[in-house]
């Protein structure tokens, strides 16, 4: 859950609190891994603002529409999607729902 929530932060560049926490595992080196051990370390962290859907095209026709989405991945792995909750709105991101698919 932790995980989910500083992805979906990361998406929408939410400032979050982070806090890295060391041990004696943490270094290799026996003086450092002394200094390090129970260090606690709180930090604020802000992803830079992306725009990760890349392109969007959508074809209406007579028993329906198909949209196809090319969404920009922003982290060093590859992520699945699940599903995908869409709406489309008026002029803007703020705008009045037009359609919603769920």
């Amino acid at each position: 859950d932790a995980l989910c929530a500083f992805i979906l932060g990361y998406i929408t560049a939410e400032v979050q609190t982070l806090s890295m926490m060391a041990s004696r595992r943490s270094s290799s080196n026996p003086l450092l891994a002394m200094v390090l051990d129970g260090l606690q370390l709180p930090f604020r962290f802000e992803p830079p603002e992306a725009s990760f859907i890349h392109h969007i095209s959508a074809d209406v026709g007579l028993i329906g529409l198909q949209v196809t989405a090319e969404i920009t991945n922003p982290l060093p792995q590859v992520i699945v999607l699940g599903a995908m909750d869409l709406s489309i709105r008026e002029k803007t991101t703020k705008g009045m729902d037009i359609f919603h698919l769920k």
